[in-house]
């Protein structure tokens, strides 16, 4: 796998993919072998319309897929390494050809920070006075929150009477 990482700057990287020419050759002749199986064009049999055919009329479109295909492939490969945040963006992509595939991915990445001097330091935490009626105001604030109205019913209040007698 052929790629370059280019720091662009703290938060951004560049990373340079190419592709061989064999490889995307090899590529986009199993597309368009692909192609040829599953299309009918009228006067061919299935899978036996001429390549020229099939470049004409679903080229752009078939080179555009295999193109993403590639780049999603060498990205996934690639980020495996990096640490990366967000979306990555194509910046440049070569047109899909005979020769070389050359593609330009953008991905933002975490700043590489160092601590310095950070040994020593004192910190100072304010303290917030309370006062005894902010307490007393809490407790009855928390326990009014769980606090609940239940009906009794009389012969209920007798018999635990009886019982705790």
């Amino acid at each position: 796998m052929s790629f370059e990482i280019e720091q662009v700057s703290p938060v951004q990287k560049r990373i340079r993919f190419t592709i061989p020419g064999s490889e995307v050759n090899r590529k986009l002749d199993a597309a368009f072998k692909t192609l040829a199986g599953r299309v009918r064009i009228p006067g061919f049999r299935p899978g036996k319309a001429p390549r020229k055919l099939l470049e004409d009329r679903y080229g752009k479109q078939l080179r555009s897929e295999v193109a993403s295909d590639l780049m999603n492939m060498r990205f996934q490969a690639a980020a495996k390494e990096l640490e990366f945040l967000g979306q990555p963006t194509v910046e440049h992509a070569d047109p899909l050809g005979a020769g070389d595939f050359n593609f330009v991915i953008a991905i933002q990445v975490k700043p590489e920070l160092e601590a310095q001097n950070y040994t020593g330091l004192k910190i100072r935490y304010p303290l917030a006075p309370v006062t005894d009626d902010q307490v007393d105001m809490e407790i009855t604030r928390r326990l009014s929150a769980h606090a609940r109205l239940v009906d009794v019913a009389e012969d209920f209040i007798e018999h635990a009477l009886n019982a705790a007698l």
